[in-house]
């Protein structure tokens, strides 16, 4: 029987081939973006000491409210389109309890890093109007793209994350 769902060498397939495209294209400059850690962020790692958001090197940062339903199906979203969360941060805004317990309720994303962080600092300090949201960050940990609320095609927000978390460290990205 076969999937609606693309299988994991297809994905990888993809990945290889948005990777190489992120590469093509960072030559373009862009303008001056702003630094995911201006002002400082610690998070709390599941079952670890607090760290500064910028120091996981995250590609791409989903911040998530567990009390609203709309979190929760951006993380089934991108569940069913087959992405895992690799190069995903995934900040709850909430206590390390609350963090865990979506995590598991979810079952969603499970090679993404799971942390939180205090709501109003998180919306705070990532000058944020409101989750869900998804951000892209570059090498400098600086936001280059965001996705706020539910994608309409959520395979098209999984392969943007993994291409922009699978390219190599030694790449610049813009």
């Amino acid at each position: 029987m076969t999937s609606m769902f693309p299988t994991k060498n297809w994905f990888q397939n993809l990945l290889s081939a948005a990777a190489l495209a992120a590469l093509a294209g960072s030559a373009a400059a862009g303008p001056e973006r702003p630094l995911l850690a201006a002002g400082g962020l610690a998070v709390q790692p599941t079952g670890a000491a607090a760290v500064e958001l910028s120091a996981l090197r995250a590609g791409a940062v989903a911040v998530l409210d567990p009390q609203l339903s709309s979190s929760r199906e951006l993380l089934d979203a991108l569940h069913r389109s087959g992405y895992q969360g690799e190069g995903l941060v995934v900040l709850v805004t909430g206590d390390a309890g609350q963090a865990e317990a979506l995590r598991r309720r979810s079952a969603a994303l499970p090679q993404a890093r799971w942390v939180s962080a205090a709501a109003s600092t998180v919306l705070q300090r990532l000058k944020l109007a409101g989750t869900p949201v998804v951000l892209g960050l570059d090498r400098q940990q600086r936001v280059a793209w965001r996705e706020s609320g539910l994608p309409a095609d959520p395979l098209h927000l999984a392969l943007r994350i993994a291409e922009w978390a699978a390219v190599p460290p030694a790449a610049e990205r813009r």
